[in-house]
């Protein structure tokens, strides 16, 4: 781990630093054009062959391949629902990062799309404040998400509510232990 004195774009090689920015933009590209092909026409490529590998191997499927080669197209639904969200969040995400590398206001755009460009909420109590930005994108010490800290103080909240058992049983529960319910007038 690194000292909180070091910087973590120092520790980056500088010819990496030349190529990684431009490298993480074309791969967002090519991941927004693969959300395009998925979220409207319900089409993507995977490598046919070991199972494993072909659950994953959309993501990795970026050149266009051979008709001798393993790699096929599928056209289904479930490409819809779950790759072309995948595809979007991973291209916003490698557009930011490439963005930011080169001094360019990615995570700021990123946190303006995540909240429809709000910059002030009115809270509960009638009070105007900021929006919190969900990703923070430090120079000397990299991405952080303030928004999973958040979260998880929620769902630690929700999760450890006890279960509270009702006195009433449903009227369907009554019928069916032999039981009449006051309702039955016979």
């Amino acid at each position: 781990m690194l000292p909180e004195s070091a910087s973590f774009m120092s520790s980056i090689s500088p010819w990496l630093m030349m190529v990684l920015p431009w490298f993480l933009l074309a791969l967002g590209g090519s991941f927004f054009y693969k959300a395009f092909l998925a979220l409207f026409w319900g089409r993507t490529r995977y490598w046919h062959g070991f199972l494993p590998i072909s659950l994953v191997s959309p993501i990795f499927l970026h050149l266009p391949s051979s008709e001798r080669s393993p790699v096929k197209t599928t056209h289904q639904w479930w490409v819809h629902i779950l790759l072309g969200p995948l595809f979007l969040f991973l291209g916003l995400g490698c557009l930011a990062s490439g963005a930011d590398l080169l001094g360019m206001p990615g995570t700021p755009t990123v946190n303006s799309i995540l909240t429809l460009g709000q910059e002030n909420v009115v809270g509960k109590d009638g009070k105007t404040r900021r929006v919190r930005p969900l990703i923070v994108f430090d120079k000397d010490r990299g991405y952080s998400f303030p928004l999973f800290k958040r979260l998880r103080k929620r769902f630690v909240q929700v999760f450890n509510q006890p279960v509270v058992k009702e006195d009433n049983p449903h009227p369907d529960q009554q019928l069916q232990t032999g039981e009449k319910s006051e309702d039955d007038s016979e």
